[in-house]
């Protein structure tokens, strides 16, 4: 299988203004890094047995700018890659890769009816059990809001407001507990604790994971 663009040699590759994710494409045997570049756009580099190549996914496919840093996952089932971004409209965009087609963009925010503008950056994770794909970012509303893919498409859902857990003044990380069948995301609230928000069964709970961990200490 091979990539549906040409390789530049990563030499051309812009000055970073912002900070870098990284991920592997196991159907490939490739390893990606993508930032922020000067231009407002996102840059990839990408390595394989020849060595690191550049490129710019969201010039080649005239994605909106990026206002903020990105985050990536591949989805193996699917030979599929992804790369989240806010862009200046408040809203989050995908960079995907398909083998056939190359890079192409969606807007998550308006293709998930609801979903509220975003003031931080997103992070996104393949949750295999239930082949479902997840990005979290915090709104406007200082709540941490979900956008969620099934074979039906795109949905979007407030697990913070839904179970009454306290504001975020931090962006969130995600990710999926495989054996227990559960998802979580971490966020500070506005007194420096952090906060769990975790999915089991159909239903979103939250705990103060500081003050847990203090009482089991």
């Amino acid at each position: 299988m091979t990539r549906a663009f040409a390789a530049l040699p990563s030499a051309g590759a812009p000055i970073a203004v912002g900070d870098p994710a990284g991920y592997l494409f196991a159907a490939q045997n490739t390893q990606h890094v993508i930032y922020r570049a000067a231009d407002h756009h996102i840059h990839e580099l990408w390595w394989d047995a020849d060595g690191w190549h550049h490129h710019d996914p969201t010039g080649d496919n005239d994605a909106p700018n990026a206002a903020g840093d990105p985050a990536g996952y591949v989805v193996d089932t699917e030979c599929t890659q992804h790369i989240v971004y806010r862009s200046d409209d408040q809203h989050i965009y995908e960079l995907l890769w398909t083998a056939d087609a190359g890079w192409s963009h969606n807007d998550l925010t308006m293709a998930a009816a609801g979903a509220p503008n975003a003031v931080g950056d997103p992070v996104g994770y393949l949750f295999a059990a239930q082949n479902t794909q997840h990005v979290i970012y915090r709104a406007t509303d200082h709540h941490i809001h979900e956008l969620w893919k099934d074979a039906s498409g795109w949905h979007h859902h407030d697990p913070t407001g839904d179970n009454g857990a306290p504001d975020a003044v931090s962006d969130p990380a995600g990710y999926v507990f495989a054996a227990q069948g559960t998802e979580h995301i971490i966020y500070r609230r506005k007194d420096g604790h952090l906060m769990e928000l975790w999915w089991i069964d159909g239903n979103w709970s939250h705990k103060d994971v500081t003050v847990e961990a203090l009482q089991n200490s």
